[in-house]
């Protein structure tokens, strides 16, 4: 009984040899080639009457470097700064600058031009004379009451309270008729 066990002990030591050489190396049959009947070329691992072996060329490999992560030029996201958006277009359309109009009870509307159209998340603020006027997403704005006199508006596109955009200056005039005109028709109490 001890023979066999032996035996069967290597047994196994070959056959896992065999096993490994077999892994260890690529494997490569014997290719064969045959042209049937109808003219069809056949390929095969297997002889056939009339096959003619073949020679097959190693397959190519190509072992590719490692890389290294210290000298690759990839940049951190979070030192990735985002380009900052401009608007192509910011501007005061009417009034426009140095003009001058009339307007009897001082009321007027201010018109914008903004390339592209504003987003989502940003407003517009009109200044009136270095104070701010109104805010809105909409591209006009209601001036009333203004008094007669040369004046400069300035718009501006915020973002969640910042100016990130500024219009250039326009300096316009409003002419109203005055209380006091000589000619101005007047309208008796009841």
């Amino acid at each position: 009984m001890g023979s066999l066990s032996f035996s069967r002990t290597v047994g196994l030591a070959a056959a896992a040899s065999a096993l490994l050489w077999g892994l260890a190396f690529p494997a490569q049959a014997q290719i064969y080639r045959w042209v049937d009947a109808n003219g069809t070329v056949h390929f095969s691992d297997e002889a056939r009457p009339g096959a003619q072996p073949i020679e097959v060329a190693p397959i190519s490999t190509i072992s590719l470097p490692q890389s290294n992560p210290e000298t690759l030029d990839i940049p951190d996201e979070a030192e990735e700064e985002p380009e900052e958006f401009r608007y192509r277009r910011v501007e005061i359309s009417y009034p426009e600058p140095d003009s001058a109009f009339h307007s009897g009870n001082g009321t007027f509307t201010v018109t914008t031009n903004i390339e592209p159209p504003l987003r989502p998340s940003h407003e517009l603020r009109l200044i009136f004379n270095g104070q701010v006027y109104a805010q809105s997403h909409a591209g006009h704005f209601l001036m009333e009451n203004i008094d007669r006199g040369t004046h400069q508006l300035l718009l501006q596109v915020v973002d969640n309270g910042t100016v990130i955009q500024n219009s250039p200056p326009v300096t316009f005039t409003v002419h109203r008729p005055s209380l006091l005109h000589p000619n101005r028709v007047r309208i008796a109490p009841r």
